[in-house]
């Protein structure tokens, strides 16, 4: 994701002490201590955000592709955690998600839903499936959830556009943690100082 959030970490004394005994090594170290920091997140978001509240886990999919890196990029120390996962901006922020082809999304119903929410396939995997129109005037693709099942159940709902609530998980961890984070930082470079010093 390309929103960012730029936190600045101002030092004690000891954290002073710490940046002059590294010299010529303090970018390395910041280095170092900006990894701790991604890491830390990473860990957070995975444990916090994505195992419940405010996302419960499914596939574990979005879970698992949550990465934190750190780099150097025009002399400043970038720390960066987020996932590529293509459904997880829409989480994030929340929106609107209309259909690329065709006039409906197919909007799974729990009969075409395994136990932990995840979807058993497309619309179109679903064998002797037939429309029907609600009273409420929805269109609703009925069929059997599982081969070999007796009744006809409602799989899928179609819809024109849905509407996606914003469950905040990446930004609201940085905002939860901002204080967290420059102690992380802090200390990540105070150990890593010491170290050099020994």
């Amino acid at each position: 994701m390309a929103d960012e959030i730029k936190i600045t970490v101002t030092g004690d004394a000891r954290t002073e002490a710490a940046v002059r005994r590294l010299g010529s090594d303090l970018p390395k170290a910041m280095l170092g201590a900006m990894r701790t920091v991604t890491l830390f997140l990473q860990a957070y978001i995975q444990r916090k955000k994505l195992t419940g509240d405010p996302l419960k886990v499914r596939s574990g999919r979005l879970r698992s592709s949550i990465t934190g890196t750190a780099r150097m990029i025009d002399r400043q120390i970038v720390g960066t955690v987020g996932t590529k996962t293509p459904y997880s901006r829409i989480h994030e922020f929340g929106g609107e998600i209309r259909p690329k082809k065709g006039r409906y999304l197919t909007v799974p119903l729990p009969a075409a839903k395994t136990s932990a929410g995840v979807v058993r396939g497309r619309a179109r995997d679903f064998k002797d499936t037939f429309l029907f129109r609600s009273k409420a005037g929805n269109l609703i693709i009925m069929g059997k959830p599982t081969p070999g099942a007796l009744e006809v159940e409602p799989l899928f709902i179609l819809k024109e556009v849905v509407n996606i609530p914003k469950r905040s998980y990446l930004v609201s961890s940085v905002k939860e943690n901002k204080d967290r984070i420059g102690q992380i930082f802090k200390k990540s470079l105070e150990t890593l100082a010491n170290k050099e010093a020994a």
